[in-house]
This record gives C-alpha cells, sequence and structure tokens, in this order.
C-alpha cells in the first residue's frame, strides 16, 4: 500500500493494477466515506491519476459518479462559481437552473447526462413559450457547468458540446408602445423621478437600455448636441456586469434636441451632488446613468423602482417596459414622416429591413398621408 501525502492511497491489486482511494470525510452514520478508482497501468501513473484526483477534491467537486446527481453536482459548482463571479452573475446561473435545468435533469445521474437530455430541456423550454434569448443563456450555463466537470474528469466529454438550442417558433412579442398623448404624460411624470433623464434620453433617442445604461459622459458632446452610443453595459461577468461592443458591432452618432441635451446638463450637476455625497464609497465608472453611489443600473431595479412609479403617476398601464421607450420611439418618429432610414439607424439596425420588419404596422398610416398628398396634387388643389 502506498499513500499519497496522507491524504490517499494508492494500493497494488495485481500487476500494472491499482485501486486509488481519496477519502470524503464521513456520511450522516458517521461512517468514512472514499472515492475509489481502478487504475490500470504503471505506478507511476497512477500516482499521477492519484494527484488529479486529490486536486478534484480540492475544487470541491470530487464525486463518486456511480450516486452524484446533475443537482449535487450543480449545488457544488455553483458555490464554487460564487467566489469567481460576481453576485448578480452567481445569482442569475442559479437561477436558470433551478427554472429550467434541474426540474428536467435535476435527479439524473450526472454520468448518464447526455445530448438527448440537454435536449429534452430545450424542448421543455420552448413548449413553456421562452424566448430565444433565455434557451440560449441557460444552454451556455449549463455547458460551462458541465464543461468544469470534464475538466475535472468527471465527465468524459461535454455533451452539451454538440447540441445546438432550438428557435423557437412561438410569434414575436407584441411591441408596446406609447402614442404622442401616452409619451407627453410619461414624460411629465418622469420630471420628478431621479431617472427623469434617463427616460428622456431614452425616448428622444431609441436607445436600448442596456445602451443608454453603458453611456459615459466622455461619450456626450454637449457642444454639437450629440451622443455617440458604441458600447452597452450587460449583466454577466467577473464583476456581476461588463461591457460589450453594441450589437452592430460599430458605433452611432445621434443628435439629441435641445430639452434633451439640457435635461443631460442638470442630471450631470445632479450627479455631481451625489458623488460629492458619497465620498470614498462612490463607484468612478464615468456612466451617465447610474445608481446613487456610481454603480451600474439593472433592469430589474430599475423597473421596480423608477419606470413602474413613473408609469402609475402619468395613469399608464404597467405592462409598458423599458424597451417601450425604444419603440416608441421609433413608431411616433415614423408616423410623423421622418425618413425610414434615418429611424433605422437611430435606433442601431444592421439594416432598413429589419426596421420595416418590426414596425411595419406603422407604414399604412404613411402611405395613408402620401396618398392624401398625391391626391391633393393631382387635383390641382
Amino acid at each position: 500500500m502506498r499513500k499519497h501525502g496522507q491524504r490517499g492511497q494508492c494500493i497494488k491489486r495485481v500487476d500494472k493494477t491499482y485501486l486509488l482511494r481519496v477519502p470524503l470525510g464521513h456520511d450522516e452514520t458517521g461512517k468514512r466515506r472514499y472515492k475509489n478508482e481502478t487504475f490500470h497501468g504503471l505506478k507511476k501513473d497512477a500516482l499521477e491519476r492519484l494527484t488529479a484526483m486529490l486536486g478534484e477534491k480540492d475544487s470541491g467537486l470530487c464525486l463518486e459518479p456511480t450516486t452524484a446527481t446533475l443537482d449535487e453536482y450543480l449545488d457544488r459548482w455553483l458555490d464554487l462559481m460564487e467566489t469567481r463571479i460576481g453576485p448578480h452573475a452567481h445569482s442569475d446561473y442559479a437561477k436558470l437552473m433551478r427554472l429550467y435545468v434541474r426540474p428536467v435533469l435535476g435527479k439524473q445521474p450526472l454520468a448518464k447526462v447526455g445530448a438527448l437530455e440537454i435536449e429534452a430541456i430545450h424542448s421543455d423550454m420552448v413548449t413553456k413559450g421562452l424566448s430565444r434569448r433565455t434557451i440560449e443563456y441557460t444552454h451556455v450555463t449549463l455547458k460551462q457547468a458541465l464543461q468544469h466537470a470534464v475538466d475535472r474528469d468527471l465527465l468524459p466529454r461535454n455533451p452539451a458540446g454538440k447540441v445546438k438550442p432550438p428557435k423557437p417558433n412561438a410569434k414575436p412579442k407584441e411591441l408596446r408602445a406609447f402614442d404622442q398623448d401616452q409619451a407627453a404624460a410619461f414624460l411629465e411624470s418622469a420630471k420628478a423621478d431621479r431617472l427623469g433623464a434617463m427616460f428622456l434620453t431614452a425616448l428622444t433617442t431609441g436607445m436600448r437600455p442596456g445602451e443608454y445604461f453603458g453611456l459615459k459622459w466622455s461619450d456626450v458632446d454637449f457642444e454639437k448636441s450629440t451622443v455617440t452610443v458604441q458600447r452597452a453595459l450587460i449583466p454577466f461577468g467577473p464583476d456581476g456586469w461588463s461591457f460589450a461592443l453594441t450589437k452592430t458591432e460599430k458605433s452611432r452618432r445621434i443628435q439629441l434636441p435641445t430639452n434633451t441635451v439640457q435635461a443631460l446638463r442638470d442630471h450631470r450637476r445632479q450627479q455631481a451632488a451625489e458623488r460629492l455625497k458619497a465620498g470614498p464609497d462612490w463607484q468612478n465608472h464615468d456612466l451617465v446613468f447610474c445608481t446613487s453611489v456610481g454603480g451600474p443600473l439593472e433592469i430589474r431595479n430599475v423597473t421596480r423602482r423608477h419606470l413602474e412609479p413613473v408609469l402609475k403617476a402619468a395613469g399608464l398601464p404597467k405592462r409598458f417596459t423599458l424597451y417601450s421607450l425604444r419603440h416608441s420611439n421609433a413608431t411616433l418618429s415614423l408616423a410623423a414622416g421622418v425618413n425610414v432610414k434615418e429611424v433605422s439607424e437611430r435606433l442601431g439596425h444592421a439594416n432598413i429591413t429589419m426596421t420595416l420588419q418590426n414596425y411595419s404596422h406603422v407604414l399604412p398610416s404613411m402611405q395613408a398621408a402620401a396618398v392624401e398628398v398625391w391626391q391633393r396634387i393631382s387635383s390641382g388643389n
């Protein structure tokens, strides 16, 4: 018998066959537990494998493949990830596993999770009408978890590696947008909110929430009344958030109305006062729109603490979202006769076709206006 650092054992059985044992503590009855593995080969190779097994134990992922379920593995993986990623990202990982993976495969032995089982998760999510983004993010997270198991020799290969998430056939969501009266009521109500300037900027520029969340003061040109969109804030990364290129992977410059420019000036003065009050607790990310201590905003918090109160005060339905501000900019601009190409560029669409597909419902009214114009011209009026 050969001990390895007093923590594991390499026990010779027959010629070139060894039993490798790593202690795993005690079970609920007090009985000592081990991870056992039979190794065929030279002794020096057996000792190398034993060292790897001890490393798995140190990582918190040393499991007995015959008894470990996916639930048990995910518990330990999430515990390990808690020290490596931010709290918000960790919360998202745990939520996706809890809602979509564990109910379908949680009781399945880790060693028996294969491509068919992962496709069953996808099918379940499609049946529930979940968005393509949610399905893809769940798949990526599970794939990351299983790859960690492969790296620790708990699985021979990643079963999610060759599985592609399906494209849901669900009908596209209705794009909810304000009419002119609703937009005016919303902006009047937003003036009393700490993020009023953000709501005005969102509605008058058509930016995506991630884009104005990621906007920096260096992107604002007060002299030219423009803002340059070149990044987006996303809720994933080592700090729980990170910056990413915009969807079109190139910056775009948007002209601002005079009242938006003035609102941003006032907002900058308000932020300076907040920074002074926060003192050393201020998080200096140069963000235009941020928390009261300079931190990045989150859609869920902004919706609950700011958007919903503003909607309520304006007498507007709760069904409107932050994306409704973007859709409102597009529909109101198109209805006012703004050129479709100009609207497409402000929205940051990859091409004009995308704009026409998303906002085709506005075009009939534009055509009616065009018919009226040509009717007057052709009749000599």
